[in-house]
């Protein structure tokens, strides 16, 4: 029976997302999946790289959910197409949609993930360590989210990486970065960008970077991609990444979870609001999805956070 994706409410599927892997890994132990899966990885010695195995063991009629709010630079390679998807990546809306042949999916270190999908689906993963990918292409390289394109070149790249990870070779290190670097180079011409603009180009002039921040300021509860903050910025999404960096010293996903994140502080002091609407009007969905990320940047439930508060005054 085919999965009815335009049905799928992908907000309580992610909202109940609470099993979480024990690999060993801590990057692969931070996800959070609705239901079990079987999970394999190995790291390649010499670069660090990983290649990250998953198999649902839902039903195909059933769907299954997976989360992540912050990682490490991370390749995902559904297994087959036709695959039922819907959710977020990077701040964005996913739409609900079935997925092409060759499909990828690139999420940055700092690009947050809550996707809904069918529950016997495989997909393999490379994850990257802080940098690695990025640094193959020169320091501020900084590569965008990519919300499954299709790219058969990339794609057999990825495998062979996938290959040499689990069975090295001779020079098996060089081998890695080389495939990396054209690697990372497909994912930037999926963004538009073939090659690096020059250092000299790189600053984001004030009046541009106020308008990101208005537009982040008036959408904190709403979703909010990187097309948009660059649209805003009336720059190109690759080299807004860039330039945004340079300028407030974060990734723009890091600066609209920080934002939030400070919106949620505040709104903590009042005792009228109970913790789901907090979560809402913050921009973190469900109050599970929420308690997580305010616990990992902040060091505390918000539970916590609200009774400190509470008790100061």
């Amino acid at each position: 029976m085919s999965v009815p994706i335009a049905d799928v409410d992908a907000s309580r599927l992610l909202a109940d997302a609470a099993w979480a892997p024990s690999t060993g890994n801590h990057d692969v132990d931070a996800l959070r999946y609705l239901r079990p899966a079987m999970l394999g990885v190995v790291t390649h010695a010499d670069s660090g790289v990983g290649a990250l195995t998953m198999q649902g063991l839902g039903a195909p009629d059933e769907m299954t959910a997976a989360a992540r709010d912050i990682g490490p630079d991370v390749l995902v390679l559904p297994q087959g197409a036709g695959l039922p998807i819907v959710g977020n990546i990077g701040g964005a809306r996913l739409a609900p949609r079935r997925l092409p042949g060759n499909s990828i999916g690139f999420l940055p270190r700092d690009a947050d993930y809550a996707v809904a999908f069918a529950a016997d689906v495989g997909s393999l993963n490379l994850l990257f360590p802080d940098g690695w990918l990025a640094g193959l292409l020169g320091e501020a390289s900084d590569l965008a989210p990519v919300i499954y394109q299709a790219d058969a070149r990339v794609v057999g790249l990825a495998q062979m990486m996938a290959a040499e990870i689990r069975q090295p070779g001779v020079a098996s290190r060089l081998l890695l970065e080389g495939l990396g670097r054209a690697l990372a180079v497909g994912l930037r011409r999926l963004d538009g960008i073939v090659a690096p603009e020059p250092d000299d180009r790189l600053h984001l002039a004030p009046w541009r970077l106020r308008r990101v921040i208005d537009l982040v300021e008036s959408r904190l509860d709403a979703d909010l991609g990187l097309a948009d903050m660059a649209a805003a910025a009336g720059l190109s999404p690759f080299h807004f990444s860039r330039v945004f960096k340079r300028a407030t010293g974060q990734t723009p996903w890091a600066f609209v979870r920080q934002r939030r994140i400070d919106r949620a502080r505040q709104l903590l002091g009042d005792p009228r609001l109970s913790i789901a609407e907090v979560a809402r009007a913050s921009g973190h969905g469900g109050a599970a999805q929420f308690s997580t990320a305010f616990l990992r940047v902040i060091g505390m439930t918000p539970s916590a956070f609200r009774q400190q508060a509470l008790a100061r005054r």
